[in-house]
């Protein structure tokens, strides 16, 4: 029996188990091939709500309640499929040897490999930062974030709260917008006036600075009016336990500090001897989402694929990498999961021919939500804002649950979601 390994449960990782699975099932070769999903956790984190789970207090919904609609059982969203599902977290890839080893002491034999890890948080070695500031990555760090600014708001006497954070990409003005869409309504529960700050401090132009400056300017309009201060053109140098230092010498007070200012391919990508980018970091991939060897002579006992935010694929129009959407690990996955089938029907003789399926990036559609019932969308050349784009924010995230759960789970899960997040923009 052969082995494809899939390493990571995340948007790509799910979506090449899922289709080979399929496939594999309706072929009828379960007994000659063995699909093994790899995953440190249990469940398949869904990141576009992480900071809606941030910004939900316990009056609203508990821990239990919001893990079940944003940290979906990988068994759960598999069950039926062929697709054996190990947790554990990897230490170790050795290519040459074909085996995958684990913190346990373990190994398995792989004859395909799928390169699913995702990212880490990366800190970029600001002192301070990894000890004193909070991460928004996983559903553990949502709560941890929750459960630290209902911390400080409780108790008489209290100063007002000081929220910081670090980075204004898309997720720290999503952040930012919702953390003060909540403490305007924490005063209504534990009293007093709502004299709170959220800053967002980054290195760039301005918030988004990636984005387009008409969408810039609409961002930048939403956070001024609901009260977020934007810091821009300023970089953090260090941090300690009451304050963050800018390049400038000027000290800011906190008391609630988060870091999405950036991240880093999973640690394990540079141990591999792949061929990398420029940064060294990120492993480039072929067309075919291939990852080459480093040198070209060096032989592998396996056939790697890569996707997702672990791999670099430049654009071939643009010259520059595709983002690390979801939409792109999804499209990614796809195209391995066909590859591969395409070399096992010729294996196994069902074709004549491997026709081997190219990924082509897209200009890839996205909602950018702040603060309530408010968002900014772009399709395309159409960008529209406010209440419509956040409906069509629901409408997409419903679309995503369908393609992994039965119509009757998607729909309760997305139902759960709606009635919890609703209720919560309520309170703000």
């Amino acid at each position: 029996m052969k082995n494809i390994l899939i390493l990571g449960g995340g948007f790509g990782g799910l979506q090449t188990a899922r289709k080979i699975s399929k496939c594999i099932k309706r072929r009828k070769l379960t007994e000659l091939y063995r699909i093994i999903l790899v995953d440190k956790n249990t469940y398949h984190t869904f990141t576009p709500t992480l900071y809606e789970t941030a910004t939900t207090t316990d009056l609203v919904a508990s821990n239990s309640q919001l893990k079940r609609i944003v940290a979906f059982s990988i068994k759960e969203i598999l069950d039926g499929l062929p697709v054996e599902i190990v947790t554990g977290v990897v230490t170790e890839i050795d290519l040459i040897g074909g085996e995958i080893k684990f913190e346990t002491g373990t190994a398995l034999r792989c004859d395909w490999l799928v390169l699913a890890l995702g990212s880490q948080v990366n800190y970029f070695n600001i002192p301070g930062m990894l000890e004193h500031a909070l991460p928004l990555k996983t559903f553990t760090d949502a709560l941890r974030i929750r459960e630290k600014i209902v911390e400080c708001e409780e108790g008489e006497d209290k100063p007002a709260l000081r929220v910081i954070i670090g980075g204004g990409g898309p997720t720290g003005v999503e952040l930012a917008g919702e953390i003060k869409n909540l403490l305007r309504g924490l005063p209504r529960i534990f009293g007093g006036d709502c004299s709170e700050q959220v800053m967002i401090i980054d290195g760039g132009p301005s918030v988004i600075s990636n984005f387009s400056p008409r969408i810039v300017r609409y961002a930048q309009k939403r956070l001024t009016k609901l009260g977020v201060v934007t810091l821009a053109g300023k970089r953090i140098q260090q941090v300690d336990d009451k304050q963050v230092i800018l390049q400038s010498g000027e000290k800011i007070p906190f008391d609630v500090l988060i870091w999405t200012g950036g991240v880093a391919p999973n640690h394990l990508m540079n141990t591999l001897q792949l061929k990398k980018d420029q940064s060294g970091t990120r492993i480039l991939v072929t067309p075919e989402m291939v990852c080459l060897p480093e040198p070209d002579d060096l032989s592998l006992a396996t056939r790697v694929y890569g996707i997702g935010d672990a791999i670099s694929f430049i654009d071939p129009k643009t010259g520059k990498p595709t983002p690390g959407v979801a939409r792109a690990a999804i499209n990614q996955g796809r195209v391995v999961a066909h590859n591969i089938l395409q070399e096992i029907f010729a294996e196994q003789e069902l074709i004549r021919t491997v026709r081997a399926e190219q990924y082509h990036p897209i200009n890839y559609p996205y909602i950018l939500p702040i603060g309530g019932k408010y968002a900014i969308a772009k399709f395309g050349p159409i960008l529209f804002t406010g209440f419509f784009a956040w409906v069509v924010k629901g409408a997409v995230e419903f679309n995503y649950l369908l393609s992994i759960f039965k119509i009757t789970r998607a729909v309760k899960y997305w139902l759960m979601g709606f009635w919890i997040f609703i209720r919560n923009d309520n309170l703000g």
